[in-house]
Parts: C-alpha cells; structure tokens; sequence
C-alpha cells in the first residue's frame, strides 16, 4: 500500500473500530482494528486525516450499518461501475471510490462478480469462480478473497464454501456472522 498522501481516520462500526485509509481521490484500505493490526501499527505508517473519500467511505459505511432501521433505508440499492482500478460502490445515495490498483485484473473481475451479489445473500467460493470466468477457481476466489483490502464494501463476508459452511473471515468469524446476520434483517 502507499504512503505518500495517505490518510487514516478511526471508523466507529457495530463489529469494531476501523482503520479508513485514503485520499481525496480513493479509499485504499479498510482494515479491523485488533490484535493482528497493532503489530502493523497503522498510526505509526499513516498520519490521521479526513480525505474526501475517507469521509465519503465512512458516509456509506454507515448507510450500510443503518440499513432496514427506517423505511427510508428498506429500498436499498447497490451498485458498482468500473474504471481502470478504480471501482466506484454506491449504496442509496452514498458512494466511494475503491483504488484496487495492487490488485490484478482477474482479482478485479471477482470483486466485481462479487459486487453483483445481493445484500443479504451469500455465494459460494466455487460459484463465484465461474460468474467471474474461471472455471475450477474456487481456491483463487479464496486467496482473492483474503487479500481484499476493502471488507464490508467489497462483501467478501458473503462468501461462503459450497457446503454452506461459513469459512474464514480477515476481522473474525464472529464479525462475519454479524454482518451475515445483520443482512438478513434489512
């Protein structure tokens, strides 16, 4: 990840804090803060900071969170565009700007499959190897999966394996239950 003109703001969730990292111009992480982050030390590598789109994330993070709490919220809509590197997330009328330039073209197109899939559904490792173009890649969407610098917006947590079984999660299983089951209520 570059420094450069990174920014990072604490991002207050019903599953923990977050680290938003960004610029004025993308979001180029989320990451959980717990135990395996503090050995990163995101505030020593990053100086505090509200970009544009570290404010923008947090806007659509919590549109998210608030989802099905009003009948405001209940006709939800997401949807994702692509340019170059850059993924564009909106949900109802927030959005933000993904910079997945580390990533490879072939991981850009599962994170886009996997942006299709609907709020409150789930799709398996295999299932959605195919939807993205490559047939027998479950073990790729996994490692994909993993490596997904953007979770909550980028739904890895909607991934599950072809037996129904929950599977690994980057912040804990237990935060991939509660945002499943969160889901399921909206």
């Amino acid at each position: 990840m570059m420094q450069g003109d990174v920014l990072y703001s604490l991002y207050e969730s019903p599953v923990g804090l977050l680290y938003l990292l960004g610029t004025d111009s993308a979001l180029h992480a989320i990451v959980f803060k717990n135990k395996h982050t503090a050995r990163a030390n995101i505030q020593k590598l990053f100086k505090q900071g509200a970009p544009v789109e570290v404010g923008s994330s947090a806007l659509f993070l919590d549109a998210y969170f608030n989802a099905g709490r009003s009948k405001s919220t209940q006709n939800f809509y997401m949807k994702a565009t692509v340019k170059n590197t850059i993924i564009q997330v909106v949900f109802n009328s927030h959005s933000c700007r993904l910079d997945l330039s580390e990533f490879t073209q072939k991981e850009i197109a599962v994170y886009r499959e996997l942006l299709n899939v609907p709020l409150g559904k789930t799709i398996s490792y295999h299932k959605l190897s195919e939807k993205a173009g490559i047939p027998s890649g479950a073990r790729f969407v996994g490692n994909t999966m993993a490596k997904n610098m953007f979770p909550i917006i980028i739904p890895c947590h909607r991934v599950i394996k072809s037996g129904g079984e929950i599977g690994n999660y980057s912040g804990g299983i237990w935060i991939k239950e509660s945002l499943l089951n969160h889901e399921s209520r909206v």
